[in-house]
């Protein structure tokens, strides 16, 4: 199987020989076609071809260097060259292109928006803005898109030895979220420096909260109601997401938003939640342990999918779930007069509300199914930053109450706010060491 090896490209191979660029540099590339370049063109291709006809040496460049010394310990190898949005770089990519076919290995480059990042830029008029609001969000999809395409097992190689100096700290950040090796080689060295993926990854915990702010839509509705949005638009701006005097996301902003909208479902764990619902736990045991004979966290029932009437304390098939569902309650509690009440506890976010909703439902269906007489009342207990208001949520949240309409079981809607630092972060350790108010609230 192939490696595929990211390459970005520079403009060194004009820069390190005497290719003759005059009136291209700084220019951008969708100037390519206008006429007065065309001259400057025709004399920069020339002395490119020459230079990779005639000299082999690959010292000639950065990225034929450093994919030669990659190569060494990669045989078998796929180069994907991404540029930026100039006409030096795409123009130094086809000739690196060439010596590498002519080389036997393979390549992909084309003159088109795949490899041609549109707004990719750091110098010029609007360079940083254009990169930030373009260019590098357009980086991270070509790279996200690259990415998907690779098994676990065999991750693609960024190789950043070429291309503008201001990439290297952002790549080396995707390197690391999407766990792929970092390759760079020094101008005149002889080693190749590799970065392996280290154990450190952007916070889901946090991110939850963070996320749907982030969106296109989030970013519009706290641009719309700036004053109900003014405490967690500064928390925001203060953790770097979203930038100073405007409503458009940073460009780390925008590596989070992209990275937490891709986070696989099975790498949600949530150590908020975790620790919350140990602290209800605690709270019942320590307040309420008198008005209840029994108080669990985490209760679970076997639900036969085949013979919907039947359920069990015990798995029956393994956890097959083909032939049981589990139905798991947060926090379970029996009253002295045998009636229960079954606590869900979730995070006020979007996130939160749609697992909530989800599980409510199965969990419905479930004592309607088997027609479980026990459960007096149902809690859905939501933990909350501070700053949030918990009215953004009201329809979400009506549409968990309105489940219960057809039924007997009561609803209630409880309300816990998570102690933050000075910068609006949330601290696990805080959780854990204070007393947290649980507030019944009226929807």
């Amino acid at each position: 199987m192939k490696k595929t090896i990211i390459v970005t490209v520079g403009t060194s191979l004009c820069e390190n020989n005497e290719v003759n660029a005059t009136g291209l540099k700084g220019c951008l590339y969708n100037e390519i076609h206008k006429h007065l370049k065309q001259q400057h063109l025709t004399r920069c291709k020339k002395d490119l071809l020459y230079l990779i006809e005639n000299k082999q040496d690959n010292t000639i460049c950065a990225e034929l260097q450093s994919i030669a010394k990659i190569k060494e310990s990669n045989v078998d190898i796929e180069i994907y060259l991404i540029c930026t949005d100039t006409i030096l770089s795409p123009l130094c990519a086809e000739f690196i292109a060439k010596r590498l076919i002519n080389n036997g290995i393979s390549v992909k480059f084309e003159y088109n928006s795949l490899h041609i990042i549109e707004g990719l830029i750091v110098d010029g008029a609007n360079a940083s803005t254009t990169f930030e609001e373009k260019g590098f969000p357009n980086l991270i999809q070509i790279i996200k898109d690259i990415e998907k395409q690779a098994s676990a097992e065999n991750r693609p190689i960024l190789n950043i030895s070429g291309g503008y100096k201001a990439l290297i700290p952002v790549m080396t950040i995707m390197g690391q979220l999407y766990n792929m090796e970092i390759n760079y080689m020094y101008e005149d060295a002889e080693e190749l420096i590799k970065i392996n993926s280290l154990p450190i990854n952007f916070d889901w915990n946090e991110g939850e909260f963070y996320l749907e702010y982030l969106k296109k839509s989030g970013l519009n509705e706290i641009k719309q109601f700036s004053e109900k949005f003014s405490e967690i638009l500064a928390t925001l701006r203060g953790l770097g997401l979203i930038q100073k005097d405007k409503y458009e996301l940073t460009v780390i902003g925008n590596l989070y938003k992209e990275y937490l909208i891709g986070i696989d479902t099975s790498q949600k764990n949530n150590i908020n939640g975790y620790l919350v619902e140990l602290k209800v736990y605690k709270h019942f045991m320590e307040n309420h342990s008198l008005d209840y004979i029994e108080i669990r966290q985490g209760k679970s029932f076997y639900w036969d999918t085949n013979e919907k009437s039947k359920f069990y304390e015990q798995a029956q098939f393994d956890n097959d779930d083909t032939k049981e569902q589990k139905i798991e309650i947060d926090i379970w509690l029996k009253t002295n007069d045998n009636l229960e009440l079954w606590c869900e506890v979730k995070s006020l976010s979007e996130t939160g509300l749609k697992k909530a909703k989800k599980q409510t439902s199965a969990k419905l269906d479930f004592i309607r199914y088997t027609q479980y007489a026990s459960i007096e009342e149902f809690r859905l207990i939501v933990y909350k930053l501070p700053k949030t208001n918990i009215m953004k949520y009201e329809r979400k949240l009506n549409e968990i109450k309105m489940l219960f309409q057809d039924s007997e079981i009561q609803f209630k809607l409880f309300v816990i706010e998570l102690p933050e630092n000075k910068r609006g972060q949330i601290e696990p350790k805080k959780i854990f060491e204070n007393s947290l108010t649980i507030t019944p609230f009226e929807l």
